[in-house]
């Protein structure tokens, strides 16, 4: 188990802004869709969320929001 968490641990995670600017998403969408599992997200604080950046990538293309 210590290996998964070092390796998440190690990851670059977007943050909302980024996914923002990255897909046209609006910031409350994204934050509603991460507390409701739409867009897979790691919880990080008390308000923060933080995005694997190809799965941002993938919902996008997915969701047909990419730019």
């Amino acid at each position: 188990m210590p290996d998964k968490l070092e390796s998440i641990a190690r990851r670059r995670f977007l943050r909302v802004n980024n996914v923002v600017k990255r897909t046209g998403i609006p910031e409350r969408t994204v934050r509603h869709f991460a507390a409701t599992g739409v867009l897979p997200a790691i919880k990080l604080g008390k308000k923060l969320w933080g995005f694997d950046p190809d799965l941002v990538d993938e919902f996008a293309r997915r969701r047909s929001y990419g730019h």
